[in-house]
């Protein structure tokens, strides 16, 4: 096992795993080693349809 967390309850770990299940194996491998930089940065939408807001 490279990875593991705890939860409070079975349906938050039914999330989690589902969850995760849906990332990219780059995703997957940034947990697995801890780097939540790296994490953050493949997390972040580069659909050029989704943006975050700005406020003017």
């Amino acid at each position: 096992m490279k990875f593991y967390e705890t939860f409070n309850n079975v349906l938050q770990a039914i999330y989690f795993e589902k969850k995760i299940k849906g990332w990219t194996r780059a995703k997957k491998e940034a947990l697995i080693s801890g780097d939540f930089n790296m994490l953050q940065i493949l997390a972040e939408c580069r659909n050029a349809t989704h943006y975050k807001y700005k406020g003017k």
